[in-house]
């Protein structure tokens, strides 16, 4: 038996509309692991915690339905004393949270990532819990030295093309974006974009100390 698909209150939304959510902004956290044992080399991996996701206008968002994209992008920097740093490459890693109002709970995804299977939670603590919870990222340096990672999130509300193309992958079918077109969410989704004026995008960073590759 399929999956509906999502479900959008109007009212919800319309007082969302009319009550604007006071801005908290999102917290980001990155901390080192401890040395490592990765291909041969002993290495320190990014920690990151995302804390006050939901407290704020995206947990609003999320209450009425709206999708919401966490991208993370973890770059690997070479220190280098006396010349400019050296970039050396970017491990991008992200999910997408739902609120499915028929079944009253909340999904994570993680698209195009193999073997992640999509997690469901009952209640909103749970998903907070869940949320704000240590992830270990494996993002290794290329060579042996002096290194640190700068992390960067953007938190955004999916577009109704993201929508629709993540609804494929949950079903496990291809993203051909012609495939199985719903006009009915298309324009629902329109709708809410212009009530809460389109959610701006909001970005957080953090540089972690340094680190020795040996």
């Amino acid at each position: 038996m399929s999956r509906p698909r999502f479900l959008l209150p109007l009212g919800i939304v319309v007082a969302l509309a009319a009550h604007p959510v006071a801005a908290q902004r999102v917290e980001l956290q990155v901390t080192l692991s401890n040395d490592t044992l990765v291909d041969g080399r002993l290495i320190r991996l990014p920690q990151v915690r995302t804390l006050n996701l939901l407290a704020g206008r995206w947990g609003q968002a999320l209450r009425n339905s709206l999708p919401l994209r966490l991208s993370y992008q973890i770059e690997i920097w070479r220190s280098r004393d006396g010349w400019i740093d050296q970039y050396e490459k970017t491990v991008e890693w992200g999910i997408v949270v739902r609120h499915e109002a028929l079944f009253d709970q909340y999904t994570v995804t993680t698209p195009r990532a193999r073997g992640a299977p999509e997690v469901s939670l009952a209640t909103w603590e749970a998903l907070d819990r869940y949320l704000s919870r240590e992830r270990l990222i494996l993002a290794r340096p290329g060579g042996r030295g002096t290194y640190y990672f700068h992390v960067r999130l953007e938190v955004t509300t999916l577009s109704e093309d993201d929508l629709e193309e993540l609804e494929r992958f949950v079903r496990g079918e291809g993203t051909d974006p012609d495939r199985d077109r719903n006009p009915a969410n298309r324009s629902v989704l329109q709708f809410l974009m212009r009530m809460t004026g389109g959610l701006q995008s909001e970005r957080v960073e953090q540089r972690t100390e340094k680190f020795v590759v040996r």
